[in-house]
């Protein structure tokens, strides 16, 4: 989103000018839109989180097939595997034969090992 100042145009992000006005600093980390609505900028929806935090807040990728975070299908197994990255680190939680046991195995996994979950969507 661009914005104009002092009949400039600037090229900056309205949720880190937004910080800045709100704050009277510039996040020392990355902005997060906490219901993942980036267009959603009042500060009551904005908070500072490191990388790893703000990617366990993306969106399912446009090639996940499950439709599940985590979870992914094995063609040669013909399972469903449940698996959990978190700060790089990949931890495999099993393989299934339903989609829903693996996706309750994911989100156990991540409540168990105490791994945020920012949103409940992931």
């Amino acid at each position: 989103t661009c914005v104009t100042y002092k009949s400039k145009l600037l090229s900056v992000f309205v949720h880190k000018l937004l910080w800045f006005i709100a704050y009277n600093k510039l996040p020392e980390c990355q902005i997060d839109h906490i219901n993942q609505v980036r267009t959603d900028n009042r500060i009551s929806n904005l908070r500072e989180v490191t990388s790893a935090e703000n990617n366990q807040n993306r969106r399912i990728t446009s090639n996940n097939a499950s439709g599940v975070v985590g979870v992914a299908w094995n063609k040669e197994k013909r399972r469903w595997i449940a698996r959990v990255t978190f700060n790089g680190e990949v931890f495999r939680v099993g393989s299934y034969k339903d989609i829903n046991d693996a996706e309750i195995a994911v989100k156990a996994f991540r409540k168990e090992k105490g791994f945020t979950e920012l949103h409940g969507s992931v």
